[in-house]
């Protein structure tokens, strides 16, 4: 892949075990160790919380709490401790029936497979005019849009360096016309080749879904300013898969 950070399987493991965590409603302080955990994993002596908040937000929250990004991104400063981490994942816990795993493992078929794709598109012939056009990186990506091909779109992604995301990514924007192309950069988060991957999936998702959430859409100032309700106030979930994973789970096939 790039020079961009590298994500250990003793890191995903532990940030797979915080969203369990959260689903199954543990408590905040457990919730805050394993993410302890996992940041140890992947930096030992860090005091920084965030990268695992980044990760297990883009790989499960994303296509359905997308306002959810600008809270993050609003407590992610340099003085963020663990106080700023604990009000994310009471946010977290608060959102927790509205999750997916189409990211997730969209992201690990393509970790795995280390950049093959399923199906190869043809490149595009589009002659260059005033108006932006898909490059050829891009057109497996928009075309798996149009397909349940999506495993494409998560290995072309994942192959891509990290300085050439950002330019694929306004050429789908332009090409799919979707969200504005100068938002990806606004985004703390260095691996924009993730949100890029979460995305792709979101615009899969049904339309009713998209006009009523609305990707990349910041929250408002009464949703930042909220104090999210004790974790404890929830009951614990059942066990069934996440409703959304049952409704999206033909775009894996």
């Amino acid at each position: 892949m790039s020079k961009q950070t590298e994500y250990s399987n003793a890191f995903i493991r532990k940030c797979e075990l915080l969203f369990q965590d959260i689903r199954e409603n543990k408590s905040l302080k457990i919730c805050i160790e394993t993410l302890r955990e996992a940041q140890q994993a992947m930096m030992p002596n860090s005091p920084h919380l965030f990268e695992p908040l980044w990760f297990i937000y883009y790989m499960y929250f994303a296509i359905h709490n997308p306002k959810l990004e600008e809270y993050i991104n609003m407590k992610d400063t340099a003085t963020a401790d663990e106080a700023a981490a604990a009000n994310i994942l009471k946010n977290m816990i608060r959102r927790r029936a509205n999750t997916s795993t189409l990211v997730f493992q969209l992201y690990m078929y393509a970790n795995i497979q280390k950049g093959a794709v399923t199906y190869i598109y043809p490149a595009s012939t589009a002659t260059p005019t005033a108006t932006p056009t898909a490059t050829s990186t891009a057109t497996p990506i928009i075309k798996s849009l149009t397909s349940t091909h999506l495993k494409t779109a998560a290995a072309v992604i994942h192959k891509q360096q990290a300085g050439g995301i950002e330019s694929i990514y306004n050429d789908y924007v332009a090409a799919t016309v979707t969200v504005p192309s100068t938002r990806l950069s606004t985004i703390k988060y260095s691996r924009k080749d993730i949100i890029f991957l979460a995305l792709v999936c979101y615009m899969k998702i049904d339309e009713i879904d998209i006009n009523t959430k609305g990707l990349f859409i910041s929250a408002t100032k009464e949703e930042i300013m909220a104090s999210p309700p004790s974790p404890t106030q929830y009951p614990s979930p059942s066990p069934s898969p996440s409703p959304y994973d049952e409704k999206y789970k033909y775009l894996l096939t």
